[in-house]
């Protein structure tokens, strides 16, 4: 079998990645099986698929309530532990029409399983176009009885749900068990606080850490007590941290639609070109975390490689967008994110990487404003800064963990090292 070294200046492993243990690519029948409530799916095994090769296409006509695919025969590993992730790989023509996506796995008949439920248009996670990957292990769950480390892993399934009165369509590519992935933590900012160059990156470096600084461009210079200067910027970029764009004003994409947002964001790249920044701009973050599939897809003709947004039903969950040219490699890849405002104690944000420990991956810690005391809103606690990076620093210094910048991180995930 492949296996991967670890990742060169930067790494991360999605689901779906070349190093997931693929169980079974849906390009014929066998131990298959699909059913339907409401009107009956057609599905077919389409030699034109999007994935550039044969796969399980499904078409949901209007009037059908929710469709499954299914695997509950070839499929048996006993005492399947705790830590685990499933992963359905799947390709959506028009998300819009998709309503909630449900993912299965337990003992046979599911007399014990996990459940996750992924809505689509209650929230802005997983609206996308494209391929997609939906993972499930016992941290993300709806519901969860299975018994780790006793129970036989043998029946997996995923559930989708159109729109009611939609007719939607979307190909199965793959079920995979995803190995662990070394657990990486990117570090970002957003906005433009005088606290990045008083507080942050003095402790960063004192660290030896870098982190990703999103810059909105209308607040530099205006209040040296307040916002950061060009100069300072320039001092972050210096020091090997990424400047990156955010946008003009704190406008959202909902606020402003597409051609005032895209305005706004290639006037904040000028002027960050201006004021001397080179590194190339491949990170976005979503102004309140909210977009929609043009808004991907305008940035990614700018060569945006990594788009950041906030899950708008909860604030302790958000995705990274990796557009890719490749039909092989999913173009989102869905991590896990601290919102470290004022709601976010140390000891929440300690669980989280004890979470990420335990399960793998990439955890992004996002901050805006570092206060000495009485944080409120988006605003962090310094003590709680200094503790959390001080967490890292120690699980790093024991080869548990990585910290790094959104660069590095894209690098490594575009470039694994084969190792045999």
């Amino acid at each position: 079998m492949t296996t991967f070294a670890a990742w060169p200046s930067g790494y991360a492993q999605a689901h779906g990645s070349p190093n997931a243990q693929t169980i079974k690519t849906f390009s014929n029948s066998t131990n298959v099986t699909k059913s339907d409530t409401g009107t009956a799916a057609t599905h077919t095994y389409d030699a034109a698929s999007p994935f550039g090769a044969t796969r399980l296409r499904v078409d949901c006509p209007a009037g059908n309530t929710n469709t499954e695919v299914q695997i509950h025969t070839g499929l048996s590993v006993a005492k399947w532990p705790d830590g685990e992730t499933i992963a359905f790989r799947l390709w959506f023509d028009d998300w819009q029409k998709v309503a909630d996506v449900q993912l299965y796995a337990g003992t046979a008949s599911y007399t014990r399983y996990l459940q996750r439920n992924l809505t689509v248009q209650s929230s802005n996670v997983n609206n996308r176009n494209g391929p997609i990957t939906f993972d499930l292990n016992s941290h993300i769950t709806s519901v969860n009885t299975f018994t780790y480390g006793s129970d036989t892993l043998a029946s997996v399934k995923i559930r989708v749900v159109p729109k009611s009165g939609e007719a939607c369509r979307f190909w199965v590519d793959s079920f995979s068990i995803a190995p662990k992935s070394r657990p990486c933590v990117i570090i970002t900012f957003d906005d433009a606080s005088d606290t990045w160059v008083d507080t942050a990156a003095p402790y960063l470096l004192t660290n030896n850490m870098l982190a990703t600084f999103g810059v909105g461009t209308e607040q530099i210079g205006t209040n040296d007590s307040t916002y950061c200067t060009a100069a300072e910027l320039l001092t972050l970029q210096v020091a090997g941290h990424d400047v990156q764009v955010h946008n003009v004003t704190n406008t959202s994409f909902a606020s402003s639609g597409l051609k005032a947002y895209m305005a706004e964001y290639d006037a904040a790249a000028a002027q960050l070109r201006t004021w001397g920044i080179t590194n190339p701009f491949i990170y976005h973050p979503f102004v309140q975390g909210l977009y929609d599939q043009t808004a991907l897809d305008a940035l990614a003709r700018r060569g945006v490689k990594v788009m950041r947004g906030v899950d708008s039903a909860s604030a302790t969950t958000c995705r990274i967008n990796q557009p890719s040219a490749g039909t092989y490699t999913d173009n989102i890849v869905n991590l896990k994110i601290g919102n470290h405002g004022a709601s976010l104690s140390l000891a929440q944000a300690t669980t989280n990487i004890t979470n990420l420990l335990k399960y793998g991956g990439t955890y992004v810690a996002m901050f805006h404003d570092i206060v000495p005391s009485g944080a409120t809103g988006v605003e962090t606690n310094e003590a709680d800064f200094t503790g959390f990076i001080d967490l890292l620093a120690r699980h790093r210094a024991a080869g548990l963990l990585d910290v790094m910048k959104v660069s590095d991180w894209y690098q490594g995930l575009t470039q694994p090292q084969v190792v045999s």
